[in-house]
């Protein structure tokens, strides 16, 4: 089962028009949310990838990689000495790697390939579409931050067959570092990139580990697409349930299950209490 909480507007909108709202991940609350900024620190495993390449090109006379054809007539003749018989080309190395690691124009010139990158990955994550859920209907703080307070109310969709979109949700991961998605040295091949937006797409700071949030992400596809989706029509028998919060009014309730019940007759209708002594909640069934 998956909820998804809402205040009351929204969820008036939303059963009133049978259909979910996808966001667009730059209105998220958490501006790390689905945003790629890349270490920092890449920067000196470049110039350790540039010192590899350079020494192969010279030993063993291999295609440069990260050093590209602007690099290749100032090493070959290092690496005709090196044929001859000379080491003299790990001086030249370890000295113009060391200058490399101190020069600005070095600093400049990888800071605009970082944030080339950088919008180039954001730019493509900004037209995925966003449907939010929990694991979990009774967690006091999601209904305070995501349901008015606990004046707004919650619906259950639990896929019942194929139709469903919910059969492509995907858990969140939480973690205390952000995902390690890509390196310079690294050649981004279209697995690569699948790789880089799986860990964007549903990773997040452990700071918000209390949601235990799933997903359902909709790509933008530009073959199909005008532009990205920003709806999709309910399939009634995914509608489960309906959650009332602990304050809802009763002309919110009143009109909520009303639209809930035109959508699916069968849906379950639960109405949240406090537990007696205790910080918790509890749901107890109206269906009669």
């Amino acid at each position: 089962m998956f909820y998804k909480y809402y205040d009351i507007s929204g969820i008036i909108k939303t059963l009133g028009g049978g259909a979910i709202k996808l966001s667009n991940p730059r209105t998220f609350n958490d501006p790390w949310d689905m945003y790629y900024s890349m270490d920092r620190t890449e920067a000196d495993l470049h110039v350790k990838a540039l010192e590899k390449d350079a020494t192969n090109f010279i030993t063993k006379n291999m295609p440069l990689g990260v050093f590209k054809k602007e690099q290749e007539k100032k090493f070959e003749k290092h690496r005709l000495s090196y044929e001859k018989g000379s080491a003299e080309y790990k001086n030249f190395i370890d000295s113009d790697i060391e200058k490399l690691k101190k020069s600005e124009e070095y600093k400049q010139k990888i800071e605009k390939i970082n944030l080339e990158f950088e919008n180039t990955i954001n730019e493509e994550l900004s037209t995925f579409r966003v449907f939010c859920m929990s694991e979990v209907i009774d967690d006091p703080l999601m209904w305070s931050h995501y349901a008015q307070q606990h004046y707004g109310a919650a619906l259950g969709f639990k896929p019942i067959d194929k139709k469903s979109y919910f059969n492509s949700v995907k858990k969140v991961k939480y973690l205390e570092d952000r995902p390690h998605a890509f390196s310079l040295q690294e050649e981004i091949t279209e697995e690569k990139k699948k790789q880089i937006y799986e860990a964007l797409l549903y990773t997040k700071s452990h700071d918000w580990k209390y949601e235990k949030e799933f997903r359902l992400i909709i790509p933008f596809i530009p073959e199909t697409d005008v532009v990205p989706i920003s709806r999709l029509s309910i399939y009634e028998p995914d509608l489960d349930s309906l959650y009332l919060g602990l304050r809802i009014l009763d002309v919110d309730a009143n009109t909520v299950i009303k639209l809930a019940r035109i959508l699916n007759p069968k849906v379950k209708i639960f109405k949240a209490f406090q537990v007696h002594g205790r910080y918790e909640l509890k749901f107890e069934s109206l269906d009669l």
